[in-house]
């Protein structure tokens, strides 16, 4: 199964993505907000509003302030960023001229030999570096570092990985928020399962939601987790399908992390959706196939 990402992984990038619209569109921070603006300029998807936008924001009747505690933290994030701004350009060619072509060359060990020359270099520049670009970072990274970078910021860039994203965040290549995965929820989309109780293929009809799937049929109809756990693993029981469980579980959390991610778009998680039925039919159909006939098992 996908790793459980702490809640404060996304809570980091989603403030970070604040702070950026904040200065891209030139708002002061006491302003109201819309729900548009939620999602189309700090790029909340549907689950961080539903989930995690009482968290930085007071709502009333669709309009967002800022609560004091986050307008006190992302006022320092803004004026360390409006302190590095004017040094960036100078330390984006220093970081590339001593480390860059070490880190594109994935030279992990050869880094770790190297790091103490240019440690206490590194450590003169990172600061502006950081506060400068304010980069998004990959949820995996922030879990596995389980380092704030605004927090501790030299203590996090100490790692192979945070400098390979900030040389990346450099060449234009970071990492961005999205909400275009937005765009493969809510629809019905379809899985064909074959069965032998029936004998034919029988159809389910599943939509993917903000935290998981939901799968309508005939008979068992309801919610399921990312894994299908719940009213699809339930149906398929339910009509005896033989089916490999944690191999299907974990195919199933993987297309939903793909479709949330924004890695695949509806067609996609379609096609790959009926993959996985037409794996389980398959799988369904051998088990009778190569039973010998004296066991009449299936």
């Amino acid at each position: 199964m996908y790793i459980e990402i702490d809640e404060w992984v996304r809570k980091r990038n989603l403030r970070i993505s604040i702070t950026k619209g904040i200065i891209k569109e030139k708002w002061d921070i006491e302003r109201i907000f819309s729900e548009s603006e939620l999602k189309n300029v700090f790029l909340f998807k549907a689950h961080d509003l539903a989930f995690l936008a009482k968290d930085f924001f007071n709502e009333s009747d669709g309009k967002y302030t800022l609560l004091n505690k986050e307008k006190i933290y992302i006022k320092k994030i803004l004026h360390s960023n409006k302190i590095a701004e004017p040094l960036l350009k100078d330390a984006d060619e220093r970081f590339v001229s001593e480390l860059g072509a070490i880190i594109n060359d994935n030279c992990n060990d050869y880094f770790n030999l190297v790091y103490e020359r240019y440690k206490e270099s590194l450590s003169e520049i990172i600061q502006v570096l950081h506060w400068g670009h304010l980069p998004i970072f990959n949820k995996y990274l922030l879990h596995n570092r389980g380092i704030n970078p605004e927090e501790d910021t030299l203590n996090f860039y100490n790692h192979f990985d945070c400098l390979q994203s900030m040389l990346d965040e450099i060449e234009g290549k970071g990492q961005v928020m999205q909400i275009k995965s937005d765009a493969t929820l809510g629809i019905e989309l379809t899985f064909e399962v074959y069965t032998r109780r029936w004998g034919y293929p029988d159809r389910y009809r599943i939509i993917r939601t903000i935290d998981g799937w939901k799968c309508c049929h005939i008979a068992i109809n309801g919610k399921c987790e990312k894994s299908g756990e719940g009213a699809l693993l339930d149906n398929l029981n339910h009509d005896c399908i033989f089916f490999p469980k944690d191999a299907v579980m974990y195919a199933l959390e993987n297309l939903w992390e793909s479709a949330d991610e924004g890695e695949i778009d509806l067609s996609e998680l379609q096609e790959r959706l009926q993959q996985v039925a037409d794996w389980i039919s398959h799988v369904e159909k051998s088990v009778v196939e190569k039973q010998p006939d004296w066991v009449n098992y299936y």
